[in-house]
């Protein structure tokens, strides 16, 4: 199936020294490219990576560690104490210096330990899961409001295509009009105020169309920035709007199933979470652990002189916090706190993503009613202009009849296109709900 739509969308890009000309034929393909070369969507999938390292942290701090040490020092005076010399076997009331140690002291340690009970350490291990997976969820909710920008832009894109289709059409009809009135001028049938008006409609289309050109050009820029392209690169959209045929029978997704919600449900679990580990704090933590160390005295280092030894020991230590300044006491309030807030913050997500989801669907419903009237009106206004501009020649109606059904032709001809855009757009979005 992907090979299909890869196929049916396709994406041609030709290289030309370091510039490219890039071809888009279609919304699909536009979304496609986003993917792969959008420099904000894999800023946002390396944020979403950092999470996945504060777990295996969070996960490491309940691993056994080992470490090892070692030093060597040098004394430069060392210690001594009169020691009565009679157990030397001197005379009785005189005294000995002893010297205790040697010049060098060295030793090299190694120790190990291995929590046995950190409940603290296990709730925050869990809370590292769950902001895992809130930010997972967070980035396909920022991944598909990114999209659903570009689906907008492009779109925006073509109906201004077509407006200037429209446009370029209308520039034609106020060429003929403004010459017919010239000739019915020159024929004293028509007066100067009405010269003066039909040159000043042609003027005037010439100008939208210029303006229409300008806001084509600074949306495909705009669509070049949000696909990650630079600006010297060229960006064809060979697509039109007639291409598409919008499935008005798209049905939306439970919206309680929607990547914003779950997001908010993994943080109301972060935050449960974090509190039980500010209340975990309280209680002892049991760990094993054992040491052994190699350690050399001596006159002369590296002499090989000197005496060695060496010891170990094998224990269990236990820890509990008694007083602390009140810091594990207010910790814990502000855990709490955070705690309702992630409540509330989770039932307000769950309404305002209910009533977007319900908003789309009516209105894609919407377009689908309006899209056949639309294009009626469209049609009966072409047959009118057609028929206006006859009988204007003939003399049957004025110059301001003339007018009205012009304006009344552009206005449903732009109409049925935006109506077609949006109703593609609605479509959009909610098949990007359901990935």
């Amino acid at each position: 199936m992907k090979l299909i739509q890869t196929m049916a969308f396709m994406l041609v890009i030709s290289s030309f020294g370091q510039a490219q000309s890039i071809q888009l034929t279609s919304l699909m393909a536009a979304i496609q490219l986003a993917e792969q070369n959008s420099f904000q969507l894999k800023q946002l999938e390396a944020q979403t990576q950092f999470l996945k390292y504060d777990q295996r942290i969070a996960s490491g701090a309940l691993l056994p560690s080992l470490n090892s040490s070692a030093s060597s020092d040098y004394n430069l005076e060392l210690p001594v104490q009169l020691i009565p010399a009679e157990i030397f076997g001197g005379p009785a009331g005189s005294f000995q210096e002893v010297r205790f140690g040697q010049n060098y002291n060295s030793n090299l340690a190694f120790q190990f330990e291995a929590p046995i009970v950190h409940a603290d350490k296990l709730a925050g291990r869990q809370m590292a899961v769950e902001n895992r997976l809130a930010a997972e969820s967070d980035e396909k909710t920022v991944r598909n409001n990114y999209l659903r920008n570009i689906a907008g832009l492009y779109l925006n894109i073509l109906v201004i295509r077509q407006a200037i289709e429209v446009n370029t059409e209308l520039d034609s009809t106020a060429y003929l009009l403004y010459n017919t009135t010239k000739q019915r001028f020159n024929e004293e049938l028509n007066s100067v105020a009405d010269l003066n008006r039909t040159e000043n409609l042609m003027l005037s289309n010439y100008q939208q169309t210029r303006t229409l050109k300008a806001s084509e050009n600074i949306a495909i820029n705009q669509l070049k920035m949000l696909l990650g392209l630079e600006s010297e690169n060229d960006l064809e959209i060979i697509d039109q709007l007639n291409n598409y045929i919008p499935d008005f029978s798209v049905v939306s997704r439970d919206p309680f199933n929607r990547n914003q919600v779950i997001a908010a449900e993994h943080q109301l679990n972060s935050a449960k979470w974090n509190y039980k580990k500010s209340q975990y704090a309280w209680l002892p933590k049991l760990s094993f652990n054992s040491r052994y160390t190699f350690a050399n005295q001596t006159n002369q280092l590296l002499s090989g002189d000197g005496f060695s030894y060496q010891f170990g020991t094998v224990g269990l230590s236990a820890t509990m916090p008694l007083f602390g300044g009140f810091v594990k006491y207010n910790q814990q309030k502000k855990a709490a706190l955070n705690y309702r807030a992630a409540e509330f913050n989770l039932n307000q997500i769950k309404i305002e993503a209910a009533t977007e989801l319900s908003e789309w669907q009516i209105r894609l419903k919407e377009k689908s009613d309006a899209k056949i009237l639309a294009e009626r009106r469209a049609m009966l206004a072409n047959q009118t202009l057609e028929l206006s501009i006859m009988n204007y020649d003939e003399g049957f109606i004025s110059l301001d009849q003339l007018f009205n059904v012009y304006g009344e032709y552009a206005q449903s001809k732009n109409n049925y296109l935006q109506i077609l855009a949006d109703a593609i757009k609605y479509e959009t979005w909610l098949k990007l709900e359901l990935n």
